[in-house]
């Protein structure tokens, strides 16, 4: 049996962002017409992290997983997301 450990989520902050434009389905789910619909109705809406965009000029130090840590680093540093101060248990529902 597996041990259940808390840890210490990051979520958006609900004062800074309205959760409706910047939550998207998974990204395995999701067309390019859909990707592009969730990029244009927020700047943080989360598929800039789960499923950024390739761009023509990408490279092997610029690319779609080095834009989407960009993006998760600089909404941590912005308050756009923020990690919980103490580890927990999250329902998923």
């Amino acid at each position: 049996m597996a041990d259940i450990i808390p840890f210490a989520g990051i979520h958006y902050d609900p004062t800074k962002v309205a959760l409706s434009k910047t939550i998207a389905p998974p990204y395995d789910v999701l067309s390019s017409v859909q990707q592009e619909t969730y990029y244009a109705q927020h700047p943080n809406n989360f598929v800039r992290i789960m499923l950024n965009r390739a761009e023509t000029d990408d490279s092997e130090s610029e690319n779609i997983y080095t834009r989407a840590a960009g993006f998760l680093e600089e909404w941590l540093k912005s308050g756009v997301l923020m990690q919980d101060a103490t580890p927990a248990l999250y329902e998923y529902v």
